[in-house]
């Protein structure tokens, strides 16, 4: 092992697979748990099983965010990222590809886990998702950034028996600040679209951001 204290699964880490495979293994399991109609013995059943397996895995904790540093951020807890995270069971996952253009796009079907309105995508998920390909789009331009300020106009119920496109570019750069566009669609129908605001954050801030200090201006 590459580290005292493992801090999540590199590329080059051996436990990559075996907790991907976990990640995989615990969203099939929040699905089936949002589409059952097992009887309720059923449920006490598995509802033991699970709260078993739950406390072995709690036996021991990775380390804190905060104590990493932006490399090993970079390099390591992308894993665990709710919307790209292979390994937290809460991301659908995404898998964001980034053209020539610096335009960033990815192609998910949801499903009922992720369900607001009837036979509808919730609101806080699109925004979820847009939010996420917006920061790859910021990114390409420049520094990476935090999102200052996110509007978005919900058009038509996004659906989730269906495959959907999420794009987000880059509109313009002054100094610090950032600006960029996003939208949602579903057979080439628009369901919503944003507007942001990013501020880049000054290296040296970084740390600090990082370590949560309440003089951060962006802790």
């Amino acid at each position: 092992m590459s580290e005292p204290a493992w801090l999540g699964p590199a590329a080059d880490d051996p436990r990559l697979a075996p907790m991907t495979a976990l990640g995989d293994a615990t969203r099939a399991l929040m699905e089936a748990v949002v589409e059952t109609a097992a009887d309720v013995d059923e449920i006490e059943t598995a509802t033991r099983d699970i709260a078993a397996i739950a406390q072995r895995l709690n036996a021991t904790h990775r380390q804190s965010t905060l104590d990493m540093n932006p490399q090993e951020i970079r390099r390591r807890f992308v894993a665990y990222n709710p919307v790209i995270g292979k390994v937290n069971p809460f991301a659908p996952p995404l898998v964001v590809d980034v053209d020539e253009n610096g335009r960033a796009s990815a192609r998910i079907q949801l499903s009922r886990v992720h369900e607001g309105p009837p036979n509808a995508v919730h609101g806080g998920i699109v925004a979820l998702l847009i939010d996420q390909l917006l920061g790859h789009a910021v990114g390409t331009a420049g520094p990476p950034g935090m999102t200052a300020s996110l509007t978005v106009n919900y058009r038509k119920p996004t659906p989730y028996d269906r495959e959907l496109l999420v794009e987000a570019w880059h509109t313009g750069t002054s100094g610090r600040r950032v600006t960029a566009e996003a939208r949602i669609s579903a057979d080439g129908v628009t369901c919503a679209d944003a507007k942001a605001l990013f501020v880049s954050v000054r290296p040296e801030r970084r740390a600090e951001l990082l370590r949560g200090d309440e003089e951060s201006p962006l802790a």
